[in-house]
């Protein structure tokens, strides 16, 4: 079963090596929810990929 992981602070260095893992481990990881207070277009980028 995978964990539902939610990211917040998506876009600072953090939330992006933790989606990053996600990204490596779909099979194990995915990404329920994500938040940011800035780097709007790089959250939405986000979203697409973890849609």
């Amino acid at each position: 079963m995978k964990q539902r992981i939610t990211v917040l602070g998506s876009t600072g260095s953090v939330g992006a090596n933790t989606l990053d893992v996600i990204a490596r481990h779909p099979d194990q990881f995915e990404a329920f929810a994500l938040s940011a207070a800035t780097q709007v277009d790089l959250m939405l980028r986000q979203c697409a990929q973890f849609r």
